[in-house]
């Protein structure tokens, strides 16, 4: 019996929207990070998933609710 091997698209979502995967090969928080140069509320989000559907695994990208002070 042969084995097959199918790739998985990663995804990462922040409000509704796709952020670009820059670094295919880095962790998905250094993605983030990377993000949070130009989204400054990414510099503290959580990461949640993956949720695998049809070939895609989908991460998503939280801000983190806190208070100043």
């Amino acid at each position: 019996m042969a084995l097959k091997f199918d790739t998985v698209k990663r995804k990462i979502v922040y409000k509704g929207r796709e952020l670009a995967d820059t670094q295919p090969d880095a962790s998905v928080e250094d993605v983030v990070r990377q993000h949070s140069l130009t989204i400054p509320e990414l510099a503290t989000a959580n990461v949640e998933g993956p949720e695998i559907k049809d070939g895609v695994a989908t991460y998503t990208v939280s801000a983190r609710l806190g208070t100043k002070g």
